[in-house]
């Protein structure tokens, strides 16, 4: 039987933390608010959580030093954070350090709670690549920020990774002839897979990327991808989530 998923919401605004602590609850999650990133910390360090939602600009510790730290002690658990203004330089760091996702305030309800469905589910990071090397490399650049990530070779690898386990996002190396590639994407969107795609690519090629785009494709990166690059087109697939 499945466990009642816990969320802990971090907020020093007290309105905020009751209206989304009573929207999660009447969707069967169990909540445990905190006021403050350090008594967030206390929290997390004693107890289980499936989800963090904290907001970013808040005193004695914010909530991108707090998603640190929680990385730190248990990097599978997703943070999601939430900011009504913030330096880029600190988005930045939040997307280096492995947020779930950031999302900007004043936001809908079925907006958030889509976002904690969504990071309360499993979730993994696909990359296929031809190249061993590169698609290793970049899991090893994920797995080193916090993101749950796995490497693929192929098309039918990768459509077997697919139907093994949850995969929300398809990181996706195209050539300019990808045929194999885009029967497995064909395949993944009809059997009902809610795979986002983020392209990656080093020349582009308009009618492929039409045909991506019709895949469920929300980005392309030109090759050579650069970490941060990545994990901000990552971030902002999650926030959009799989069309």
């Amino acid at each position: 039987m499945e466990h009642t998923k816990r969320v802990l919401i971090v907020d020093d605004e007290q309105s905020m933390r009751e209206t989304l602590a009573a929207n999660l609850e009447l969707e069967d999650y169990e909540v445990v608010e905190a006021t403050s990133g350090l008594d967030a910390l206390g929290l997390f360090q004693s107890q289980h959580f499936d989800v963090v939602l904290s907001d970013i600009q808040m005193p004695q510790l914010n909530g991108v030093d707090a998603l640190r730290e929680m990385k730190r002690l248990r990097p599978e658990v997703p943070v999601v954070l939430m900011t009504a203004y913030a330096h880029e330089a600190v988005l930045r760091e939040a997307v280096d350090e492995g947020a779930f996702t950031i999302v900007l305030k004043p936001f809908g309800i079925e907006e958030i709670l889509d976002v904690v469905r969504r990071a309360a589910a499993p979730h993994l990071v696909l990359v296929m690549d031809d190249s061993p090397e590169e698609a290793r490399a970049l899991v090893e650049s994920l797995t080193a920020s916090g993101v749950r990530a796995h490497a693929a070779f192929g098309a039918a690898e990768g459509l077997s990774l697919l139907r093994a386990q949850p995969i929300d996002v398809l990181v996706l190396a195209l050539l300019p002839d990808q045929q194999e590639t885009m029967d497995m994407l064909a395949e993944a969107t009809d059997a009902g897979m809610p795979v986002t795609v983020i392209a990656m690519t080093r020349s582009l090629v308009p009618g492929l990327m039409h045909d991506m785009a019709a895949r469920g494709c929300q980005t392309c990166l030109r090759k050579p991808v650069q970490t941060h690059d990545l994990l901000n087109a990552i971030s902002q697939a999650r926030r959009k989530g799989a069309t």
